[in-house]
């Protein structure tokens, strides 16, 4: 009878921490119907257009990492009623073979932030304004600390005043550990005005694999961190300089799974040897 009891506590344990740990969802279900499909105006094989994407009210923009050997562009599409119209085309100023200019994109109201994630030299991140329905490069973004390897611009996200861009092989914390930038713009020009680094990083992390920012708050992606577990960190901006604090908040759910299993079973043990 003890066994049975322990063997239903370990059930019960394990079974509640699963459950805290996925999102319930409501039963009913929305229907979304396909539009239309979005295809480049001038598309070409290997161009790889969508390869990034992102959109926002009435804009959207679509990266195309291999256009012109791999110089990489990226296009601007607007909503006109139930169409979407191409707006824009957009390329470096400086692009080269290999750039990769479009590797990751953002928009958000006038501004679209464009990566050129290379394989073979520095990466950079691009800022283009929207006036009217033209789109001109008003920033390039560089990492005042960068190196060849750091993939600076393997990921990037833009809201109102502030871009963050992921550099996941940034050595700061070890080999790999990973690294993000904050930039904001002052007149014309964009300043960088934070390094988010983990509280907790180390080698081989990839912080900064995925990033996204919302007014105070950015949240940084390290999807190699604890052995491949993963864990994500949540950053809030404070105070008129800008400082960028690690509230430390990394997704605690598969390690509330091992915890509440690692009682269970101790559970389940000392009833059995009972």
């Amino acid at each position: 009878m003890k066994k049975k009891k322990a063997g239903i506590v370990f059930f019960v344990l394990f079974i509640t921490a699963a459950v805290l740990t996925v999102d319930t969802q409501s039963s009913s279900m929305e229907n979304w119907t396909e539009i239309q499909k979005i295809i480049a105006s001038d598309r070409a094989e290997l161009d790889h257009f969508g390869n990034s994407i992102s959109i926002s009210g009435d804009y959207a923009v679509i990266g195309a990492i291999g256009y012109d050997s791999s110089r990489g562009s990226a296009y601007v599409f607007k909503r006109s009623g139930t169409s979407w119209l191409e707006e824009a085309k957009l390329v470096a100023s400086d692009g080269a073979s290999g750039n990769r200019f479009g590797w990751s994109v953002s928009i958000d109201g006038n501004y679209a932030l464009i990566g050129a994630c290379s394989a073979y030299s520095h990466d950079f991140a691009y800022i283009f304004k929207r006036s009217d329905s033209s789109w001109t490069q008003e920033a390039k973004l560089v990492a005042s600390d960068g190196a060849s390897d750091d993939e600076f611009s393997c990921c990037v996200s833009i809201s109102g005043d502030y871009a963050i861009i992921g550099a996941r092989c940034d050595n700061d914390n070890g080999i790999g550990s990973g690294s993000a930038y904050i930039f904001s713009p002052s007149g014309a020009n964009w300043i960088e005005q934070a390094k988010p680094l983990a509280s907790d990083g180390a080698a081989i992390d990839n912080f900064g694999w995925s990033v996204s920012i919302s007014e105070n708050y950015a949240l940084i992606g390290a999807y190699d961190d604890d052995l491949g577990f993963g864990s994500t960190y949540v950053f809030m901006r404070e105070g008129s300089e800008n400082q960028i604090s690690d509230t430390s908040t990394k997704t605690p759910g598969f390690e509330l799974i091992l915890v509440l299993f690692a009682v269970a079973l101790i559970l389940f043990w000392k009833r059995r040897r009972i």
